[in-house]
């Protein structure tokens, strides 16, 4: 289950499964019948997204595992970074 849906990122809950580390590089992608939601960021209804763990959530004592992590979306490789021009001779690519 996701939470704290934005253009930055997400939340995702998790029942159980193993511990993801840290800073880990992940891929979240969101079921194809809720894809085309327009509560969805426009990243999260083209298909698969690079995260990262930004943030894990306590251990559930029943599970030993995290209760879920905080993804923060990445750009992915090969794609143009979004410039800002700060005057006439000067840009920054962030």
């Amino acid at each position: 289950m996701t939470r704290d849906v934005s253009d930055a990122g997400v939340f995702v809950e998790c029942e159980a499964g193993a511990a993801i580390p840290l800073y880990r590089l992940v891929h979240l992608q969101v079921e194809r019948s809720i894809r085309n939601t327009d509560q969805l960021p426009a990243r999260l209804r083209e298909g698969r997204v690079l995260s990262a763990v930004w943030r894990v959530a306590p251990c559930r004592r029943s599970t030993g595992t995290p209760a879920g992590y905080a993804l923060r979306f990445l750009i992915e490789p090969g794609m143009p970074a979004a410039v800002v021009h700060l005057d006439d001779s000067e840009a920054v690519a962030v």
